[in-house]
């Protein structure tokens, strides 16, 4: 019989924390893990909540349960063995925690036609990593193929419905936080800490020596941390997901809603960055010196011009470079926008002469067009 159908026929909760010693007296040669519920505040992210925050931050279809994945291994190449594989969907209402766990290099293709199960099974909607990618995708897929388990519906899931978090922490939180790693966000965003977590080539370390046989107490515990911060790291990527979602929709103050709008431009939701770049200026209002300030109306004067409404993204920039008279951007959109929209060469001239540098093309241009409205009158006599 199966591991699925051994699982499938146990009474809930029979499965939790299935200790490595059950898989080795079954001839197996992985295990499951089934993670209990968390009391710790921050680790116990809410399945509607999760779903939500994930419909905000990608164009990805949150219909059927989401699946957030996160593999630890024995190195960074393209050789190294995924050891641990976390999977972790909403179910019952809170994020539930599955961990399959190799034991023996033999068994990985046992293995990993149960985490196939449980994706075709429980969690069958888009892809979440942090940084899948560049390393958790690529390795899965690397790894399935070598295995002669390579699927077109997987490799479409994997290339398609897949949402990565560390783009979207990267746009939102760069201003904020020193550098944008998972356990970095996790402290200063999210107000979490972690318990003796082991360093990622400690978890690499640790791996090699599981793989290589060593049973010892030593190696054990060392798994067993390995576990816990594979675990940490799903639910971790879940709290994310959920304070990115609000940053997006409800930015704290200026800088975010800035970083926000250049989000909704990315995933074409034109007006929604208008909305968020509005509600910002309204309640933080130019001022001299405050870049951001400035930034912002530049960009909703674009959204606005976009929209359709050239006179209203005019005045705006024209406010702008009354604050900041060396203010490039808004210098050039008040160029581009006297040339083409008023069809005024001499109005855009003078604006493009004061950027910093002046584009020679861009005057070049002008002052052919400026030459051929002198010369209009003249010829027709």
């Amino acid at each position: 019989m199966s591991l699925a159908r051994r699982l499938a026929a146990l009474p809930p909760g029979a499965c939790a924390r299935l200790p490595a010693a059950a898989t080795e007296s079954a001839q197996l040669r992985h295990a499951v893990y089934e993670a209990p519920p968390r009391d710790e505040a921050g680790r116990t992210p809410a399945a509607t909540d999760l779903r939500e925050a994930l419909a905000q931050l990608g164009r990805v279809d949150v219909a059927q349960p989401p699946c957030l994945l996160d593999v630890e291994t024995t190195g960074l190449g393209h050789d190294a063995v995924p050891f641990l594989v976390g999977l972790a969907w909403p179910r019952d209402g809170r994020v539930h925690v599955r961990q399959y766990q190799l034991d023996d290099p033999a068994g990985e293709r046992a293995m990993w036609l149960e985490v196939l199960a449980t994706l075709t099974r429980e969690a069958t909607g888009a892809l979440v990593t942090f940084n899948g990618g560049s390393f958790d995708l690529v390795l899965v897929r690397v790894r399935l193929r070598r295995l002669g388990l390579a699927s077109d519906d997987l490799t479409a899931r994997i290339a398609h419905a897949r949402l990565e978090l560390l783009p979207r922490a990267r746009a939102l939180l760069r201003h904020a936080v020193p550098d944008v790693r998972l356990a970095t966000l996790e402290r200063r965003v999210l107000g979490l800490s972690r318990r003796d977590d082991p360093s990622g080539e400690a978890v690499a370390r640790c791996g090699r020596a599981w793989l290589g046989g060593d049973r010892s107490a030593s190696s054990r515990a060392a798994v067993a941390a390995a576990r816990r911060h594979n675990e940490d790291d799903l639910l971790g990527l879940a709290s994310l997901a959920i304070v990115l979602a609000s940053r997006l929709a409800a930015p704290p103050d200026l800088d975010s809603a800035l970083a926000a709008a250049r989000v909704r431009i990315a995933q074409r939701r034109h007006d929604a960055a208008a909305a968020l770049l509005h509600a910002a200026l309204q309640r933080w209002p130019l001022r001299v010196g405050m870049a951001a300030r400035l930034d912002a109306a530049v960009l909703l004067a674009s959204l606005q011009r976009r929209a359709g409404q050239a006179d209203s993204a005019a005045s705006l920039l024209h406010a702008v470079v009354a604050l900041a008279p060396d203010h490039d951007a808004a210098i050039a959109a008040l160029a581009k926008d006297c040339e083409h929209r008023l069809a005024r060469p001499d109005l855009a001239l003078q604006w493009a002469q004061r950027q910093a540098p002046p584009c020679p093309r861009r005057i070049a241009r002008l002052q052919r067009k400026l030459a051929r409205q002198a010369a209009g009158p003249q010829a027709a006599d």
